[in-house]
């Protein structure tokens, strides 16, 4: 299965790779991921939901498909292989920043309410790529082919529900309580004594690369405790045409 990744940060790619991967692999689908933002071969990446969104705008459906799709122009050449689907990648703390809520309400006409929610949070954030991404005009196969995966609140609740043995409600992690939960398991995995707290959650790619490499065969432990990821899961399956 080849899965062409719009994810928010370069931090965020491992946890798709890594997670979503081991669970299409448990169903016996081999993925391929290709980064198509951020740009892999950037010195410096430059991520942000804003970023993303503008990526959307940038690319809107009739581009997509005909480029990711039908393997006709993307990378320049005829004989590329077409994805069988188009993952995009967000968390949904954005929400409770002012400036995404200003953005989406001035350019996309959504008005964004308070709500700490995890599921409703996450329908809010996947109606706003939705929109950003122009889907009411595809197809319903082509449709069925983007896959949004809204990390509630963010990917570092996954790579907590991977550390832990103890199911417990992930996506309810907001904020300082989720960054010292993430840096504190950052720490013991790489043989460090935790702190009580953390100010900042760190975003080092290598770093949480060979996190989410180490803790990917737990990912029953995510798919068990975040129903949002569950949901990506089943996405990302549906996106595949049913065997002949």
């Amino acid at each position: 299965m080849r899965v062409g990744l719009v994810c928010e940060g370069p931090s965020d790619i491992p946890a798709v790779v890594h997670f979503l991967g081991d669970q299409l692999r448990r169903t016996g689908i081999e993925p391929i991921f290709h980064n198509l933002f951020p740009e892999p071969d950037k010195t410096r990446p430059e991520g942000g939901w804003s970023n993303l969104l503008l990526w959307l705008q940038r690319n809107p459906p009739d581009t997509r498909v005909a480029r990711y799709f039908s393997g006709g122009i993307f990378g320049g050449g005829a004989n590329q292989e077409p994805f069988d689907a188009i993952l995009i990648q967000i968390d949904a703390d954005v929400l409770d920043d002012e400036g995404f809520r200003n953005y989406v309400q001035q350019k996309l006409n959504i008005q964004i309410g308070a709500t700490d929610e995890p599921n409703e949070r996450a329908s809010t954030l996947a109606n706003v790529v939705e929109t950003a991404g122009g889907f009411s005009l595809l197809t319903q196969a082509d449709l069925q082919r983007h896959v949004v995966a809204v990390a509630v609140e963010a990917t570092e609740a996954w790579c907590v529900a991977a550390f832990r043995a103890q199911p417990d409600q992930f996506e309810a992690l907001k904020g300082a309580d989720l960054t010292s939960a993430f840096m504190q398991a950052l720490e013991v995995s790489e043989g460090r004594p935790p702190q009580g707290a953390y100010a900042q959650c760190n975003k080092d790619a290598r770093r949480r690369e060979k996190f989410c490499a180490m803790f990917a065969k737990y990912s029953d432990r995510i798919l068990g405790s975040c129903p949002n990821f569950s949901a990506t899961v089943q996405a990302l399956r549906g996106a595949l045409p049913p065997a002949p």
